[in-house]
């Protein structure tokens, strides 16, 4: 399951974005049953010229899992 909420703003040239993503996975046979991933992001993107456009992105996440069996990874 993957959901996504952004929503950005532009002031002239620039336009600020920002954003949460949550991926959750549920699988068989793997070490790790279920995972879970939360990640906050913005990003600054300038438009200097018309041919030219200039992004900056920062992503901060946090991967938890439901419990570990390093004898399934084999």
């Amino acid at each position: 399951m993957h959901v996504q909420v952004t929503g950005s703003v532009g002031i002239g040239d620039v336009t600020l974005e920002g954003g949460y993503k949550m991926d959750r996975w549920q699988r068989t046979f793997r070490e790790s049953k279920e995972t879970l991933q939360h990640t906050g992001f913005a990003s600054l993107e300038a438009h200097p010229m018309d041919w030219a456009i200039l992004r900056a992105t920062y992503e901060r996440g946090r991967r938890t899992f439901d419990e570990y069996h390093a004898a399934e990874a084999e």
